[in-house]
């Protein structure tokens, strides 16, 4: 049986998940100059609003960033359990609307997820 450490997976996994971090701190920086371009007085308009375009671009720019991440994990195959928990975290945080959503299958999604970290840890020595 491969090692976790032989997984391919798992480390890129880990740098998405780095990167949907940097791209969570983009959105909420975006939207910060955003509101404050809507706020801004007539003669701050212009500051505010190149700004807002330059926290946009970063935002854009880690959405693409994170796309391009996700498409070489879901195209690599896990070689370990740990592995295919891994891809599924990934797909689970990149998809679902919300960590809390109530609507499924979400909440069976989170159990499966559940399962395999209970799992994953049980079977470590």
């Amino acid at each position: 049986r491969p090692k976790p450490d032989d997984d391919r997976t798992i480390a890129m996994s880990a740098n998405w998940h780095a990167a949907y971090e940097q791209f969570e701190e983009a959105v909420a920086v975006a939207s910060e100059r955003e509101q404050a371009f809507f706020e801004a007085t007539p003669e701050r308009r212009a500051e505010a609003k190149r700004v807002a375009v330059a926290a946009a671009r970063v935002r854009d720019h880690r959405t693409d960033k994170l796309q391009v991440l996700a498409d070489a994990i879901f195209r690599t195959k896990a070689r370990t359990l740990e592995g295919v928990a891994a891809k599924f975290t990934v797909a689970m945080r990149d998809c679902e609307p919300s960590p809390t959503d109530p609507i499924p299958p979400w909440p069976y999604l989170r159990s499966i997820q559940a399962d395999l970290d209970r799992l994953i840890a049980a079977a470590k020595p």
